[in-house]
């Protein structure tokens, strides 16, 4: 999942402050296309939805409350998106049952923000099908 080009983080991708945000400018510096929608945004300075996207999207990065996941696998089931990467705290039970229902590939990250790279992959990583 890593190598596809084109990649959408959903969640608080303009605050600097916010790990969507690192995460968003690790895929950039790796080359990546990245589109940021952020569902809770007011202000018009990045996608509301991923119907809002521009381009075709690969990868949708999920950081946001998986209060908000479950609404954005639905929206990546109707768009045809098949990849979803959901990072620490993203995650629900719900989420991957509509991932394993729209026969999405889903990938838990099981990463660490804190350090330059922001992808330290641990041994228990999982990917779920």
């Amino acid at each position: 999942m890593l190598a596809m080009q084109s990649w959408a983080v959903v969640g608080d991708a303009l605050n600097e402050k916010k790990p969507a945000f690192a995460i968003a400018e690790k895929l950039r510096g790796a080359g990546k296309d990245v589109f940021v929608v952020n569902p809770r945004e007011k202000q018009e300075r990045c996608a509301t939805a991923l119907a809002d996207v521009p381009s075709s999207v690969d990868v949708v990065d999920l950081v946001i409350s998986p209060k908000i996941g479950p609404a954005i696998i639905d929206d990546m089931a109707s768009l045809g998106i098949k990849n979803v990467f959901i990072q620490p705290g993203a995650g629900s039970d719900e989420i991957i049952a509509k991932c394993a229902t729209a026969a999405s590939r889903c990938t838990r990250a099981a990463c660490s923000s804190s350090s330059n790279d922001i992808w330290r992959w641990r041994s228990n990583h999982k990917q779920l099908q």
